[in-house]
Order: C-alpha cells, then structure tokens, then sequence
C-alpha cells in the first residue's frame, strides 16, 4: 500500500484488505504480489475454494487482513463467492475482525443461485446473521449480479433487516452482465440451473460467445482469462429490466462500477498510463460507461429518479457508507464550502455511456469538466494527461 500511495494518480484511491488473497496465500502457499495476475494464476489451484481452514490458518489469515488494516485499509475484501466452501466459522471470525475495527466488510454473497440449497438468498441472509451476530457493518456488492431474479425477496429481507438498525448496505451497477474469471466456481457443476437457464452463449470472450465445447477447452486452459456473463438480458426481456431497476434503486443504495483491468484480446494486461486505449482493448462496458449510463438512462430517459437522488447515489451515498471508519470521507460527496474540491460538470442533455458489450473501449460523451482535490483532470470535454491531483484515502487508524 505505501508503495502505491506514493505514485501520482489521477483520482482519489483507497483499498481493502483482501481475505480472499490472504486466504490463498495461506491455502496455496502463494505470496500475493499487489497485481491481479496472482488470482488469476490461483485459479488452476484446487485446494482454497472448498476446503476449511484450520484454526492456525483462519488466525493466518485475520492476521494478514489486519496488516492490511493497520496499513490503512478502508476495510476488509470479503470476495466469498470464489471459495464458497470456506466454513462458517471462519466467516463469521472475519466478521468479528470487521466489527472489531469498525470498518465495513465489503462482501460478494457466498451463492449466486436462484435455486435452493445454496441460493443467493441463502448467501445474503448468512451476511444479514453476520451483521445482527457481529454488529459488524456488510456491505454487500452488486446486488444486481448476486441477486439476479430473486432481488423481490432478497429486497424483502434486506429491507427488513435495515429497518431493525442492523448495518447493511448496498450498492449495484446498472448493467445485466457482469465480469469475472472463465475458471471461477460459478460455471463450475450445474452453473446454468442455478442462474436460471444461462447457456455458455451467455459467456462472452472479448465479445464472442461460448459454446459448451469452447468453454470447457477454455476453463481447463485458460482458467484465469476475464470474461463477460450475462445474468439477465434485461435488452431482450422486460422482467429483467425491472429486476435490475429493483437491484440498482434498492433505497440507499450506491451506484458502483465494479471496473475491470483493461487487456489485449490474447489476455495481456494494457498498461495502466497508455493513453488513448488500444482499439482492441477489452473489459466489461461498465470500466467506462457506468455513472454516465445510470445518468442517461435511470435519470434522463426513463426519469426513474430524480437527479438529485442519482447524483446522491453516486457521490454523497458512497461517501456516508464510509464515513464511519473513514473520516477523510466525510469532506467527499458534498458541494460546500470547506469540503474537498471534487467537482463534475456534466451536461444532462447529452451526458451518455458509449461502451458496450462488442466495442468496450468507447469513452462517455457529456462530460464537460471533472475536478480532483482542486485541480483540472478533464477540461472542455478532453483528458489533461499530466495531471496528478488523486491522493490515497486511509483510515486515521493507519501508522
């Protein structure tokens, strides 16, 4: 982390501390090197996503997760989802470590399944019995992709559970795809019952569509290679879109991106300052068109909120889910005098996301200025490549 924060950056950044890394490094015997090629490479390991951990690697493990903190980690990665037979008790000690720091615990729900046993619901009700047993603050990422179809009932649960004062909160993207690893545990066993009927065409490989045949050769070959899953089609069906609009609206949700790395078509990584991008550089849309596309869509078009609300759900509702164990926070998010200079000037009437599924790389349009700590890093509507205005957001607890 101290490494990092050193570096000029264009935008304000922070990190969590990764359970999941520091779950492999103890299982597989792999040091994590700061780089997403290390999960990558796990993924032809079979020993950390269904195997329980012993009492002297689950205190391994919490105890790299609070080296983390102490270095100034805004909270604890929990991406549950990729080892979902990691024991109970062991959860429930990462939610103890969360409560213990007061920090969130930024949680992918162990299932991502319509059907019981081991559900999406299931998943989201053990991290409300984790917030109520814990006290410890679960906020729960991409509540589109988690819970796809079942949204009314885990909206249901997740409503009932705020109103009872325990801390859960949400946050979701507004698109019915999402982006992962081709050998992730999701598309392993019966993967397709379990996300309601998906086919390997709903897995794309910089933009072509799977068969079972090329998904298998890909999976055993190439285990580590991002792809695109789509867990709805809310362009082809109406229900869908309005379980996505149920996910993305839930009350005092965030909107996020989830961004993903940018690579070339053969799966190398594109270097972080190359600019513009690669004609054939490939990532979800949502790396480049998420905030402009809820505007456009949620605000402007379909006027499913107001632009106040939308703009709230992108800057100030973020900035209060973490303010609690992040007081440099609490100068984000707002337009007053004395907070931090963070400013977007868009225009309403033109503002619009450009990527999609086939063509990625497409910058938004409508963005007219955005503002860091002060300092210009978009004017008139083009990039100011020099500029390096972004600082490190750490928890006051960091040494």
């Amino acid at each position: 982390y101290d490494q990092v924060a050193t570096e000029g950056r264009p935008i304000n950044y922070g990190f969590s501390a990764s359970w999941l890394f520091a779950r492999i490094a103890e299982k597989e015997g792999m040091e994590p090197d700061g780089d997403l090629a290390f999960f990558q490479k796990a993924q032809g390991r079979k020993g950390w996503q269904h195997t329980l951990a012993t009492p002297d690697e689950t205190a391994r493990i919490l105890a790299r997760i609070e080296r983390g903190l102490a270095e100034g980690a805004i909270g604890i990665g929990v991406l549950a989802g990729y080892a979902p037979g990691y024991g109970r008790k062991e959860a429930f000690a990462v939610a103890q470590l969360a409560a213990k720091h007061g920090v969130p615990a930024f949680t992918h729900a162990r299932y991502m399944s319509v059907i019981e046993p081991n559900s999406s619901f299931e998943g989201l009700a053990e991290l409300v019995s984790l917030a109520a047993a814990t006290g410890a603050h679960m906020h729960i990422h991409h509540l589109n992709s988690i819970s796809t179809r079942d949204i009314p009932r885990i909206a249901l649960m997740l409503k009932g559970a705020q109103a009872r004062g325990l801390r859960v909160t949400t946050e979701a993207y507004p698109y019915g795809a999402g982006s992962t690893v081709v050998g992730a545990e999701l598309f392993r066993g019966n993967w397709r019952e379990r996300m309601g009927g998906a086919t390997a065409g709903d897995i794309e490989l910089a933009g072509r569509p799977f068969d079972d045949a090329t998904l298998a050769e890909a999976q055993e070959k190439t285990p580590g290679a991002w792809i695109v899953a789509h867990f709805m089609r809310p362009d082809r069906n109406p229900a869908d879109q309005a379980f996505l609009d149920e996910s993305v609206l839930m009350p005092g949700g965030a909107i996020a991106s989830d961004a993903m790395p940018w690579t070339t078509p053969a799966g190398e990584p594109v270097p972080g300052d190359l600019w513009p991008l690669p004609a054939d550089a490939i990532a979800h849309p949502r790396s480049a068109g998420t905030f402009t596309r809820f505007l456009r869509d949620y605000v402007r078009e379909r006027r499913k909120v107001t632009l106040l609300e939308g703009l709230s759900r992108m800057s100030l509702i973020p900035a209060r889910i973490l303010e609690g164990s992040v007081p440099q926070m609490k100068a984000k998010g707002r337009l007053q005098v004395g907070k931090d200079a963070d400013l977007v000037v868009f225009d309403l009437a033109t503002v619009s996301d450009r990527a999609t599924f086939a063509r990625p790389n497409q910058t938004a349009t409508g963005m007219r200025h955005v503002v860091v700590n002060g300092t210009p890093i978009i004017r008139d509507g083009e990039l100011v490549r020099e500029a390096r205005p972004g600082r490190p957001i750490r928890r006051s607890a960091a040494k």
